[in-house]
């Protein structure tokens, strides 16, 4: 195994349990918002993981094209993470990181546009290079990134004591993932950088771990409850598209020739794009059940 692909998969371990952690602590929409942003990162890390693995071009583009299910969304539920912290009144840019975000992530997977060549660098894996359409999305993926900033800077200025030491505690901390992780672009511009920096972004996992430690106090029964929850549904999100690859490559193969992939590809799509609902509908389920439970004995 290469660095690249050992700093990939550590991030990738290191974003799914702080995924974990977040949803089994969760008392606001906020906190909910968070942990698929981190879920988010964990598909870049392990997306990368296997670009750093893959043994030939062709695993190689199907990799990166699955760590382009990822990129996207890490960077629409910062903002959104900003737009809920901050209070902000303004939708309508919301919307258009959304938006954003589901046509990177479906150009990505649809299209050679984005991942549109592929070249063998520093000997080991195989690397995407930036054309027209990557440097469209990336631009407002960047701008997208440096207004939530500005947003939690002047929040940050404005506040004062609980509130403003959990705003600073996420703007360095993401400030840290986001300077770490953009490295990883900059290869495909032909810069050859080794793109090993990204596993600091597992800092920013631990100055975010250590505030929701510090700053929270869980109920042990509700803790266990979304504990329950997030195993089913992170499992349902990534065990179902991985399973088609690696139980039934066989099968889509004799079924879809050499497009089989688009089955696993389109899974991961469509189950990303509901899970969030489906997750925050059984989490409240759960609990109301367990709440009117510990009413009826008391």
């Amino acid at each position: 195994m290469n660095l690249f692909a050992l700093a990939s998969f550590s991030l990738g371990l290191a974003s799914s349990l702080l995924a974990a952690i977040i949803f089994i602590g969760a008392k606001k929409r906020l906190h909910v918002i968070w942990g698929f942003m981190n879920v988010a990162i964990a598909v870049f890390g392990f997306g990368t993981y296997m670009v750093g693995v893959a043994d030939n071009y062709d695993k190689a583009f199907f990799s990166w094209q699955l760590t382009f299910c990822g990129i996207p969304y890490i960077a629409v539920f910062f903002y959104h993470i900003v737009h809920e912290f901050c209070n902000l009144k303004n939708k309508l840019f919301l919307w258009l990181a959304h938006l954003h975000g589901a046509l990177f992530a479906l150009t990505s997977i649809l299209t050679p546009w984005v991942v549109n060549d592929l070249k063998f660098k520093f000997g080991q894996f195989y690397y995407y290079e930036a054309g027209i359409v990557f440097n469209a999305f990336f631009f407002f993926w960047v701008l997208m990134v440096i207004k939530g900033f500005i947003h939690l800077y002047q929040h940050n200025i404005h506040s004062e004591g609980f509130k403003r030491t959990q705003g600073q505690y996420f703007f360095y901390g993401m400030l840290v993932g986001f300077a770490s992780g953009s490295t990883t672009s900059i290869p495909s511009y032909g810069i050859d950088i080794y793109p090993g920096w990204h596993f600091f972004v597992c800092i920013y996992a631990a100055i975010q771990t250590y505030a929701l430690f510090r700053y929270q106090v869980l109920d042990i029964k509700i803790a266990i409850t979304r504990l329950g929850v997030f195993i089913i549904v992170y499992s349902l999100v990534l065990g179902v598209p991985f399973g088609l690859v690696i139980l039934g490559k066989a099968w889509l193969t004799n079924a879809f020739a050499e497009n089989w992939f688009w089955a696993p590809m389109l899974t991961l799509l469509a189950l990303a794009t509901v899970v969030p609902f489906i997750y925050l509908f059984i989490q409240r389920k759960a609990e109301d059940a367990l709440l009117q439970e510990e009413r009826r004995i008391n």
